[in-house]
């Protein structure tokens, strides 16, 4: 055999085997499917989000696609990040290992939506009126961020003045509302002086304007004395000592 042939021999047995060396490798392989990435996903934000899983919903934006695995059996972690609020942009990462040896790793993102009870107008509301049963009325609303402001009952906002004007149908946060003075300043209140003990109740003159369990100073027109006291009704204020 020359010297030509023997290397046309080597480089036929070199393909040859590095062909059936790929084969047993592609063999060997694993593919985690795009559907159980997903499941794997929701499963995990799930288990670790405060929020009821009906008021949530989840929309995969990437990294959701199939898997190539290079070896047939594997372990799955999932980790999210440090203090993750599982709700708007959220990130968890899939990492795969065999026998406890790391293979790779795969972030997955997705966006957490969250219904929310939110408080809106039911009507048209101008600068000082005051809230009225029909005039809020409460829904559901996806939020990507959880409220800071917004009042989620009627309860709320009854009785309170509107200081910023409202359109129908528009969110009605706890910065569009003031509590309804009870007492007014200058005007005249009757306080009740208790401790406990002792009621005492003489006249006083409010030298500001309070709503309902705000304290508020008054000058007792007994003493001409300036003191701190609670609003606890119309023209009716409270000081402990």
């Amino acid at each position: 055999m020359n010297r030509r042939i023997r290397i046309v021999l080597g480089l036929l047995s070199f393909f040859l085997g590095w062909g059936l060396w790929g084969a047993a490798s592609d063999g060997s392989a694993a593919v985690l499917k795009e559907g159980m990435i997903k499941k794997i996903v929701a499963e995990h934000i799930q288990r670790h989000m405060p929020w009821d899983p009906e008021n949530v919903r989840l929309t995969f934006v990437g990294g959701g696609s199939d898997i190539a695995v290079p070896a047939p059996e594997y372990t799955i972690d999932t980790q999210a990040r440090p203090n993750e609020p599982y709700i708007g942009d959220s990130f968890v990462t899939l990492k795969l290992y065999r026998g406890g040896v790391f293979l790779l790793e795969r972030p997955v993102h997705v966006k957490i939506e969250v219904a929310f009870d939110v408080l809106v107008s039911s009507r048209a509301l101008p600068v000082g009126a005051v809230i009225g049963p029909d005039d809020v009325r409460v829904i559901k609303r996806w939020l990507t961020r959880e409220p800071q402001r917004t009042i989620a009952s009627p309860e709320e906002a009854l009785e309170k003045r509107v200081v910023s004007a409202i359109r129908p149908n528009h969110e009605i946060t706890r910065t569009m509302l003031r509590d309804v003075p009870l007492v007014k300043k200058g005007g005249m209140v009757k306080m009740v002086l208790n401790n406990g003990a002792i009621t005492i109740t003489t006249l006083g003159q409010i030298q500001e304007d309070g709503g309902m369990g705000s304290s508020v100073r008054v000058k007792n027109m007994g003493s001409q004395r300036v003191v701190y006291a609670r609003v606890i009704g119309e023209s009716l204020v409270q000081v402990d000592f």
